[in-house]
């Protein structure tokens, strides 16, 4: 059983507490950090979490093997580098750090350090998006020549997230800290490999309940393709990838259409929507034990960094930005 410490009892972190906290036989949390006490005290009564305002306390704790970082984005940097100091495995709520120079230094301090680093892009263990990878990977589509990814939700109008992340500085471009990233995630997990990215903000209202849509357009290594997340609207999601041979589509996680060439109509398939929000901690905590790799790689982990960063630049500048 691993020792794990969760640092941040927002929203997500009470979430990833909940999923596994005695229900799992591989981890246990034993210890959070938090800002504020009293907001947290019932719940972590309930969970059998010890509490503290100082995460330092936890780093110096020889009995935690790993860390759970659910803390503003701009936090990230500096917990993540001194818990790889401290020899702690460490998963991280996405983004892992606002821009590349960062998140490279901090792959880079955990390699040295010989820590796991993980990050959170859990979207990619749902069964619908596995069933469409595969299909993807079969080259049943042929030849990638375009894809779109529409992620939208109204968490924030519903409460669910902190005031934070309506706030520039923790919240670049938009929804693509929240929703975009998971859309982004999504698209280069699918092997879709992204050139250039032209992206435009349009900010309707701001916080509270902030309003906001950013759409991105792609430049693909054999076409054009298109990334949207909006904040303020129903949850709704949309994946689509058209090859030479076919195309599938993804809907709300749950309905995935597949139509190849010669076919008279599409094959339909549906697939569980729901979370498992437990499957990505239960992931880290196996390529602890096992010395394996975790299902991000690293190289993955900095090329969504990369593009993250040229799509805030492109839309600050107005300019189509080349992935460098």
């Amino acid at each position: 059983m691993l020792n794990m410490a969760m640092i941040g009892l927002g929203w997500w972190g009470r979430t990833l507490v909940e999923s596994v906290q005695g229900k799992s036989e591989n981890i246990r949390f034993t210890i959070a950090a938090n800002l504020e006490i009293p907001s947290v005290s019932d719940f972590a009564n309930q969970y059998g979490l010890e509490l503290t305002t100082d995460y330092k306390k936890i780093l110096i704790d020889s009995t935690i093997d790993a860390v759970v970082i659910a803390t503003p984005h701009s936090l990230h940097v500096e917990q993540i580098v001194n818990a790889a100091k401290a020899g702690k495995h460490i998963y991280s709520e996405k983004p892992l750090a606002l821009n590349f120079k960062d998140a490279k230094e901090v792959c880079k301090v955990c390699k040295e350090s010989e820590v796991k680093l993980a990050v959170g892009h859990d979207r990619r263990l749902l069964p619908g998006i596995l069933a469409m990878k595969k299909i993807i990977d079969s080259g049943e589509i042929g030849e990638i020549v375009h894809a779109e990814a529409q992620y939208s939700n109204d968490v924030m109008s519903r409460g669910l997230s902190g005031e934070w992340r309506a706030n520039a500085k923790e919240a670049p471009a938009g929804g693509m800290t929240g929703p975009g990233l998971h859309a982004l995630d999504t698209l280069l997990y699918f092997g879709i490999k992204i050139k250039a990215v032209d992206g435009k903000l349009y900010l309707k209202k701001p916080f509270p309940n902030p309003i906001d849509s950013v759409t991105v357009n792609l430049e693909l290594e054999n076409g054009y393709g298109s990334l949207s997340t909006i904040r303020g609207v129903p949850d709704y999601t949309r994946f689509h990838v058209l090859g030479t041979l076919g195309w599938v589509e993804l809907r709300d996680f749950e309905h995935l259409v597949h139509h190849k060439t010669g076919e008279k109509s599409p094959k339909i398939s549906s697939y569980d929507p729901k979370m498992n929000t437990s499957a990505m901690l239960e992931s880290f905590a196996k390529s602890i034990r096992e010395g394996s790799d975790f299902l991000v790689s690293t190289d993955q982990i900095l090329l969504t960094v990369s593009i993250f960063e040229a799509v805030i630049e492109s839309i600050n500048t107005h300019k189509k930005v080349a992935i460098k």
